[in-house]
């Protein structure tokens, strides 16, 4: 849980989750109702001592579903100072 920030953000065309439960949540949830997936390509944005934003490329294949879903989104990960969450 610690990965990602108290107030971290993610959003995609799958959901929208505004803080590391519900991110953890999804991250969880995704093998329940995907067959597959797969990283199709990473560009890292941005880097920095305390933050690193990359665009991610993956597929999914939804386990009730014939066809695959590719998704294109942007992350920003923002590190956590020691003492603070």
């Amino acid at each position: 849980m610690r990965v990602y920030a108290g107030k971290a953000i993610y959003d995609d065309p799958w959901s929208y989750c505004d803080d590391r439960f519900k991110i953890a949540g999804q991250w969880y949830g995704i093998p329940m109702v995907m067959a597959s997936t797969n990283t199709l390509a990473t560009e890292i944005v941005k880097s920095s001592d305390d933050e690193i934003v990359f665009k991610l490329r993956q597929e999914y294949k939804p386990k009730l579903s014939p066809k695959a879903k590719i998704i294109d989104n942007m992350s920003c990960k923002f590190k956590a100072h020691q003492g603070r969450r």
